[in-house]
């Protein structure tokens, strides 16, 4: 694949991973919308859950945004960056293999195979 899709790529699967954070997580965040927002998931493990899952899609977007920023000038993503999203990735999908984890691997792997 050639042109600039891997940052819009990262960025729509952002989106979708904070959808589908709002549906599966929607009692947690009424609770947390209901405890005052502030320290409201130091006691319950699954409000931790459903704010780590939805703050990682925001982090998510705003990496895509980045690469697409490079995408965007003809620069290629640093080779840390590619290779730790590589890493990230790998772990994921060992640590859950039935994830999202899966859906960084196209990008990447491009990434990877375009350098210079």
């Amino acid at each position: 694949m050639n042109g600039r899709w891997m940052g819009r790529w990262f960025m729509v699967v952002a989106v979708l991973h904070t959808a589908l954070a709002v549906v599966m997580f929607k009692e947690q965040w009424m609770e947390i919308a209901q405890s005052g927002v502030v320290d409201a998931v130091t006691a319950s493990a699954t409000r931790g859950k459903a704010a780590w899952f939805g703050l990682f899609g925001l982090l998510l977007f705003l990496f895509g945004a980045t690469i697409d920023a490079l995408e965007s000038v003809g620069r290629p993503q640093p080779l840390l960056v590619s290779a730790g999203t590589l890493l990230l990735a790998v772990i994921g999908i060992a640590l859950m293999p039935k994830s999202g984890f899966w859906f960084v691997l196209p990008p990447v792997v491009a990434a990877l195979i375009r350098r210079p």
